[in-house]
């Protein structure tokens, strides 16, 4: 489902953001990529999203190369960043009528967005307050429903845990698993290694724009994951 292959990002010519990066996430599972800033997790992502090209390699979603055929891609795909842009005076529920419309979901109807809304953690007495109001959990929990209305089977999650408290973090983790465990692959970047280690199927860090050591969920019961993490960043 989503697949790098010897993925390159060089900028300027000799600064190699992302060096032969390489792994696949299947229908159903979650990758976690670790590091510190500026270890290439972000460049990658993006790589994917075409908002980069890749200077070698292919990023590839859904057999369909991210570069080559960019908007086909984008049709298997829903994205959520750290930093969430929503339209303050609009409503929850608003924002996502007008996003799905956007990217011509014409069949979607409030009912579907109210119950999208309240499945990825939004309580109801929230949905048509506006997002200006709402703690940054909160929106976070609105962008998240947002990316998943369209049913994208492919999503890419860039730090959606920055600055979320710990229930807040875990209301977005548990719908993370529930939409993987409906058959969706999710890449996302964090640095919050407990939680995101919980639902995981595979973690990996990386440092200077290559991947350092990957594991598997069954690997990681026999692996000290903060230390290895550590030790990596340093």
């Amino acid at each position: 489902m989503i697949t790098a292959e010897n993925l390159v990002k060089r900028f300027g010519g000799d600064h190699v953001a992302v060096n032969d990066v390489s792994f696949h996430v299947a229908p159903g599972e979650i990758m976690c990529l670790y590091g510190a800033n500026g270890a290439g997790k972000t460049t990658t992502i993006n790589m994917f999203l075409n908002f980069l090209q890749p200077s070698s390699g292919r990023a590839v979603i859904s057999g369909i190369d991210a570069t080559a055929q960019p908007l086909l891609a984008r049709r298997h795909l829903g994205f959520l960043s750290e930093s969430v842009r929503l339209y303050d005076n609009f409503t929850a529920m608003q924002n996502i009528l007008f996003f799905s419309r956007l990217g011509n979901e014409q069949s979607v109807d409030a009912e579907r967005c109210a119950a999208m809304l309240s499945e990825c953690g939004l309580d109801a007495k929230f949905h048509h307050r506006r997002v200006g109001t709402f703690s940054k959990g909160m929106r976070q929990k609105a962008a998240f429903a947002i990316c998943r209305i369209r049913n994208a089977k492919a999503l890419f999650l860039d730090e959606p845990l920055s600055g979320l408290d710990p229930s807040a973090a875990d209301s977005v983790l548990d719908s993370i698993r529930k939409l993987c465990d409906s058959g969706a692959a999710v890449l996302m970047s964090t640095h919050d290694l407990l939680r995101s280690s919980e639902i995981a199927d595979k973690v990996a860090l990386m440092k200077s724009g290559q991947l350092l050591a990957r594991f598997s969920q069954a690997e990681l019961k026999n692996v000290n994951l903060t230390q290895l993490y550590r030790e990596a960043i340093n």
